[in-house]
């Protein structure tokens, strides 16, 4: 397995530790650039811009944090900060309205407790966004904004057998319907069936609601039921689709990647993995499976299997994704991670994929894998022996007199 460095990155100070979800990225301002949103588990918030250390933002003013995240949440056309509360509070922080440090508005209300994980999107395609959350009780959540009552207004409530590790939102047919994708413990997942009325938002029968649990076992050993997993949806395959993958992992080092109710892959490593992403590492439209392990191991994984590793130098206690919250109260941002490729290779294929190196080795005879090999050795050989003979070279003055003691 091929193992990577990335070199750019920010360190910064945070006052506390931060826990699974305080971690956010996102336009909270609508400048079109991305803004980092920590939450420690002191009650801070704190908002960090572009490349300065120091935050741009930052209130005290919030107890227990369970979440932050950064998305259109008033359906008004422009991303909020939202930080809720495990006891149940949350508050939309907007700055799009006034521009500046300067929020124009902090709207403060209460939902369930014991929130823990949260998405947005519009899962009922009508154009208007929900709010699903992750509770630790067993229960998912979905909410709406109320604009004559200025909050958000429970719409279904699910009740789950086992407690959910966290939940995604993933759309996994041509036509693009997002559904609500839950992880259950022993590597297995739980999709909820929205059937919520549109015309009576306040109305939310949990005997109504509808969850579909779809076990999995590992072709290559037995599953612990009762480890803990965490589900990743939407995974972008190709530019001309819009449905997607979508992976699990697990605490014993499990990594999975699924297409509807099929396993792509599946296959096991020597790691606490806890922590599962996606980014498009590698610039080909297609989104890259990023997960990372308790000692900062973090494995990149295309849609091929290919896999390359970095090693994070500090045990990790957050969200991964290439931003870690370590335990000595530092956030590491690290943003410049794009790889020219995640196969393994060697200098015989690179030179055959070299025009210049094709027709080289035919003028030289060079036909069979053995021949290429060889030559090219030779040719790393003499490099070696220019090189230790640039180093002995002595420099003598063209005049005596200009020789000194």
């Amino acid at each position: 397995m091929r193992s990577v460095s990335f070199v750019n990155s920010l360190k910064l100070k945070v006052n506390g530790k931060v826990k699974q979800g305080c971690i956010a990225l996102g336009d909270v301002d609508g400048d079109g650039c991305s803004e980092l949103v920590v939450a420690d588990e002191g009650g801070l918030v704190q908002i960090y811009k572009g490349s300065s250390a120091k935050p741009w933002w930052k209130s005290s003013n919030f107890i227990n944090v369970g979440c932050v995240v950064v998305a259109v949440v008033c359906n008004e056309g422009r991303k909020s900060v939202v930080v809720f509360g495990i006891d149940g509070s949350y508050s939309i922080i907007d700055f799009n309205q006034r521009g500046g440090a300067v929020p124009a508005a902090i709207r403060s209300d209460w939902v369930l407790p014991n929130i823990m994980n949260v998405v947005v999107g519009d899962l009922d395609c009508d154009g208007l966004n929900e709010v699903v959350a992750c509770h630790s009780d067993h229960c998912v959540s979905a909410y709406r904004w109320n604009v004559k009552h200025k909050r958000l207004v429970r719409l279904q409530r699910w009740k789950l057998r086992h407690l959910a590790g966290n939940i995604s939102v993933h759309v996994g047919s041509d036509e693009g319907v997002p559904s609500i994708i839950v992880s259950q413990p022993g590597c297995s997942y739980a999709v909820l069936l929205i059937n919520w009325n549109q015309n009576d938002t306040n109305k939310s029968d949990e005997t109504m609601a509808t969850v579909k649990y779809t076990p999995l076992s590992s072709q290559s050993r037995s599953q612990n039921p009762t480890i803990t997993c965490q589900i990743l949806g939407d995974i972008t395959k190709s530019s001309s689709s819009p449905a997607g993958y979508f992976a699990l992992c697990t605490l014993d080092g499990t990594i999975k990647l699924m297409e509807d109710d099929e396993i792509l892959w599946s296959f096991q490593v020597d790691h606490q993995l806890f922590a599962l992403h996606k980014l498009d590492i590698l610039g080909d439209k297609r989104e890259e499976v990023i997960v990372c392990a308790r000692d900062g191991l973090t494995y990149i994984v295309d849609h091929d299997r290919n896999v390359v590793r970095y090693q994070f130098p500090d045990n990790v206690q957050d969200h991964p994704c290439l931003v870690y919250s370590d335990f000595h109260n530092h956030i590491w941002l690290f943003y410049d991670v794009r790889l020219p490729f995640l196969k393994a290779t060697d200098l015989v294929t690179l030179a055959e994929s070299d025009r210049e190196m094709t027709q080289l080795f035919a003028q030289l005879g060079a036909a069979t894998l053995e021949e290429k090999r060889g030559l090219l050795g030779k040719c790393t050989k003499i490099f070696h022996q220019d090189a230790k003979l640039d180093r002995k070279v002595e420099v003598v003055p063209e005049h005596p007199a200009e020789m000194k003691p």
